[in-house]
């Protein structure tokens, strides 16, 4: 997707879309004419809890997405309550707010091809299992299609790689600007070089949803040939855009005609639009497409030691931490128990004894696992260990006394577990790769 960022028509392009109340779109057909005859093929706008709560507002911006062919991104912005002392909000979900705005989007858009990126910038989190376990709630409560869902990297979007390995195999949301590096490593190979190690492993389901620089420049720092980090950083994204042939797409910031130095369409500007361009020319023309695939996040909680798998549409997964269990990460991906729409997979039998897990597939026998075991539940669905289908994965059991741990090979932490006291017990059953 070649797609340019909508914000708010209030305030100012940085802070705007954080302003409390209904959003103001003052854009018209002329407006997204010329944006598709620039080269623009997709849109990113804003939503806010009062936006949501306005039928007439979600109707422009399903107007305005519907011009575009229903390509690009809904986003959630957070409202701030003190805007002059919190300019961007405290850059944390209120969950049961976000939850309700995106149940009231997804109504409204759920026809459409239109991705929902679920929190803008959550850089108030101190954890990135904590963010996480936010947005797998969100998403839990709005019952949104998982395959349609896009996460915004920890912090200002710009660590994609601490939800890979955190088990997210979804869409991702990138954001990219000349403050990312330290003054005296802004050149254009410092940003290329930091975007391919940012995204490297991971581009084909990354987004770039926000990428902005100054730019109001001269002939020579368009050219390299005069300093300038704003040129720099847009050089050096075109640069290893080019290198990432399956990007989903790169959204700039921004299309807002207001006359600041990030307006593509200032009268100031039109050289580093000339350098926006670029970096969007090298993102093809493919169309992200979203996973119809059933299987979704199966989560493991911990409790000391212990630990509990849990499909995140489990009517439990809200009530895991007032029990006591907290979210380490997605163990994998995994079918509900009552979808066998894929003729393979097998139920797998949760065990309990107290609250020690062990997980079975269903027609391993009636034998418990281990003494004092019994049977809760048909937990979720799986593939079997010897299952040979191509992009698939085994969960393998590692045991200590009778507790047990759950993970992929691929987990960063597999290699440890031997060190941490735990026993490889064997292969369980096998999951989606990604």
């Amino acid at each position: 997707m070649r797609g340019i960022n909508l914000p708010a028509t209030q305030g100012t392009s940085n802070a705007g879309n954080f302003l409390p109340g209904v959003y103001p779109f003052d854009y018209s057909a002329a407006d997204l004419d010329k944006a598709r005859q620039k080269g623009f093929d997709a849109l990113r706008l804003p939503v806010n809890v009062s936006t949501a709560d306005a039928p007439a507002a979600l109707g422009s911006i399903r107007a305005y997405f519907d011009s575009f062919g229903g390509q690009g991104l809904l986003c959630f912005f957070e409202e701030s309550s003190d805007p002059q002392a919190a300019p961007h909000g405290s850059g944390c979900a209120d969950v049961a707010a976000a939850s309700a705005t995106w149940m009231k989007a997804h109504a409204a858009f759920s026809d459409t091809g239109v991705l929902y990126e679920i929190f803008n910038e959550p850089f108030g989190y101190k954890m990135a299992e904590e963010y996480l376990h936010n947005m797998l709630l969100i998403l839990h409560y709005a019952q949104l299609p998982v395959g349609r869902c896009v996460l915004d990297g920890f912090g200002y979007a710009d660590d994609v790689q601490v939800l890979h390995r955190l088990g997210w195999q979804g869409y991702l949301a990138y954001h990219f600007y000349p403050n990312w590096l330290p003054e005296g490593q802004r050149t254009e190979q410092d940003y290329a070089r930091k975007v391919s190690q940012d995204l490297a492993g991971i581009q084909d389901r990354t987004l770039i949803t926000e990428f902005g620089a100054g730019l109001d420049l001269s002939d020579d720092q368009k050219a390299g040939r005069e300093p300038s980090e704003d040129a720099q950083c847009l050089r050096g994204l075109a640069a290893a855009v080019r290198q990432l042939p399956s990007l989903q797409g790169a959204f700039h910031w921004h299309g807002w005609d207001n006359g600041d130095s990030y307006d593509f369409w200032g009268p100031g500007n039109q050289l580093g639009a000339d350098l926006v361009l670029a970096v969007l020319d090298g993102c093809g023309t493919s169309k992200p497409r979203p996973s119809t695939t059933a299987a979704e996040p199966l989560a493991l909680f911990r409790k000391e030691e212990m630990t509990y798998l849990l499909l995140l549409s489990d009517r439990r997964f809200p009530q895991m931490p007032d029990w006591g269990w907290t979210f380490e990460r997605i163990a994998c991906y995994c079918w509900p128990e009552a979808d066998a729409s894929l003729a393979e997979t097998v139920p797998v039998q949760c065990w309990r004894k107290g609250e020690l897990a062990c997980y079975c597939l269903a027609d391993s026998g009636p034998d418990p696992p281990g003494p004092g075991f019994t049977k809760e539940c048909l937990a979720f669905r799986a593939l079997p260990a010897a299952c040979d289908l191509p992009n698939t994965a085994v969960v393998h059991e590692w045991r200590k006394e009778e507790l047990t741990y759950y993970s992929r090979e691929d987990w960063e932490g597999y290699g440890r577990l031997p060190s941490w006291g735990w026993t490889y017990h064997g292969a369980v059953f096998r999951v989606p790769a990604a």
